[in-house]
């Protein structure tokens, strides 16, 4: 399946992925991101019964700090 990611088309295995799953393949500090999923931002409790299909579109912004 291929979905949009910030923009940029990629390929994963399979049909559907959870986000969830997505971030944990991503390496991601899910306390650190918010992600927006088909342009609906999704709080991290509805990330396990999401899923990602074909041609769906996220964007993944991740907080960093700094001075």
């Amino acid at each position: 399946m291929k979905i949009n990611l910030n923009g940029q088309m990629i390929e994963l295995d399979g049909t559907a992925i959870s986000i969830s799953e997505f971030v944990r393949l991503k390496e991601l500090n899910p306390e650190k991101i918010v992600v927006e999923h088909n342009g609906e931002i999704l709080g991290g409790e509805v990330w396990e019964n999401t899923l990602l299909r074909d041609s769906d579109s996220i964007v993944i912004v991740s907080f960093v700090g700094g001075g």
